[in-house]
């Protein structure tokens, strides 16, 4: 592995012949495509045949592929944001339960 190349661009393979293991950059074969999100440009990498069907669902609810896309990061933003406060909400009520419990 080379230390100056982040993990995710290389690729272990092992060498059938000598049997040994060499490091190969490789090139995505998933394309990026540049959007704006909350004004923000960014690219995301997703096969062809995600990218048509969230065309193909932007262009059925009547909005633009930036639209969408912003949609689907609030959502997630949101779901982290809820899954953690609910983590925290459980954690407290155990710790109270435990302290009186304990009494």
């Amino acid at each position: 592995m080379r230390p100056d190349v982040p993990f995710t661009t290389q690729a272990v393979y092992i060498d059938r012949r000598s049997s040994f293991a060499q490091t190969e950059l490789m090139k995505s074969l998933v394309p990026k495509h540049s959007v704006i999100i909350d004004g923000c440009k960014t690219s995301i990498s997703l096969e062809d045949e995600f990218w048509e069907c969230l065309r193909k669902i932007a262009e059925e609810r009547g909005k633009t592929l930036t639209q969408l896309i912003s949609g689907i990061d609030a959502r997630r933003r949101t779901k982290i944001v809820e899954f953690y406060k609910d983590r925290s909400d459980r954690q407290a009520r155990i710790s109270e339960e435990s302290k009186v419990a304990g009494q």
